[in-house]
């Protein structure tokens, strides 16, 4: 058990509602590319799932921070930052999720322009790094 003062309990369960996420984008993962586009109901619950998952991994790395006493991130990329910076996440997980603070901001303001084969491989790119971030949270508790 790392040294962490806030609500365990919160944690755990943002962190096990981030589980439920990724699991439901799993099984998104299974259909092709095809179907992907084609299935409005498919592709908005990739893109509704995808926006949960990353503002849960923000919100926890916000815990941390504030927990920590780090400085304070200007912008969702600097929370991922500052927890590399301090070596709360691997320099290669960082590497990997640095994209995904761009992307959590399409869904929610240019959903309208979304790009759905870069919905695609998102969902069937990232969600392996979101899995890992996840582990390195968890070390922390």
């Amino acid at each position: 058990m790392g040294n962490i003062l806030v609500n365990i309990e919160i944690i755990q369960k943002k962190i096990g509602k981030l589980k439920e996420h990724i699991a439901i984008l799993e099984k998104i993962q299974k259909y092709s590319k095809d179907t992907f586009i084609k299935d409005p109901v498919i592709h908005g619950a990739a893109e509704r799932y995808l926006q949960l998952a990353i503002e849960s991994i923000f919100d926890v790395g916000n815990h941390i921070i504030s927990d920590k006493n780090f400085r304070k991130p200007a912008t969702y990329f600097d929370i991922l930052f500052i927890l590399k910076e301090e070596k709360i996440l691997a320099e290669k997980t960082f590497e990997e999720a640095k994209g995904i603070a761009g992307f959590r901001n399409a869904l929610v303001h240019d959903y309208l322009d979304l790009n759905l084969e870069i919905v695609y491989d998102v969902l069937m790119k990232k969600t392996d790094v979101l899995k890992k971030i996840i582990r390195e949270y968890i070390e922390l508790l």
